[in-house]
């Protein structure tokens, strides 16, 4: 039996001759739809400078002899944990910056709302600001209080679970109040005043 490396499959193995070697690195960059009769039809007409062999006999001894398929499938493996990996790094870094984008939103979205007057501000505005910052905010943590969740069974039946959303228009004035207020309160742990009064000496009443 042929000995092979597992880290570097198409790495050419012990007794294996050139020739035979490359023609294996030729197979396994054809892809999943690989062909050893095919990597001999292209050998043959020409396809390849100076190919390993035109003979598909000696293609399929080769093959049989320094064991392709167990290679090849042992690169493929490798191939797609590399791009899995490859994949999951981008999706991090992606998410990453998906989420400083969020938390830029919720800041800059806190601090306008700070300077709105509730008797002056309209419904459409606080309840726009409101929704566009908790969608972001959910989108990357989903661990807002935002809906609740109803569970029902009938009969020892299976449990039904509803995600019920909150209408943000059916919200009052004192409610959008609280809000604005919970925003000047962000806004004010932001800038370090956990005490009730900004640095310069104004309070949350003054905050407008």
């Amino acid at each position: 039996m042929v000995e092979w490396d597992r880290d570097t499959p198409l790495a050419r193995a012990k007794g294996e001759t050139g020739k035979a070697n490359r023609a294996l690195v030729d197979y396994a960059q054809m892809g999943v739809n690989r062909s050893l009769r095919e990597l001999a039809r292209g050998y043959g007409a020409g396809r390849a400078e100076d190919p390993p062999t035109r003979a598909v006999a000696t293609v399929f001894n080769w093959s049989r002899r320094y064991q392709w398929q167990l290679r090849v499938a042992r690169y493929d493996d490798m191939t797609r944990a590399q791009e899995m990996a490859q994949y999951e790094a981008e999706r991090l870094e992606w998410r990453k910056k998906r989420r400083q984008m969020a938390q830029a939103l919720f800041g800059k979205t806190a601090a306008a709302m700070a300077q709105l007057v509730p008797e002056d501000a309209s419904l459409a505005q606080v309840t726009m600001a409101v929704k566009t910052t908790l969608a972001e905010l959910r989108a990357e943590y989903d661990d807002l209080p935002v809906a609740r969740h109803e569970l029902t069974g009938r009969d020892g039946g299976a449990v039904e679970v509803r995600r019920a959303e909150i209408d943000y228009d059916s919200l009052t004035d004192a409610q959008l109040e609280a809000i604005i207020t919970a925003a000047r309160a962000f806004k004010q742990i932001e800038e370090g005043d956990t005490d009730g009064e900004r640095s310069d000496g104004a309070g949350l009443d003054d905050v407008t």
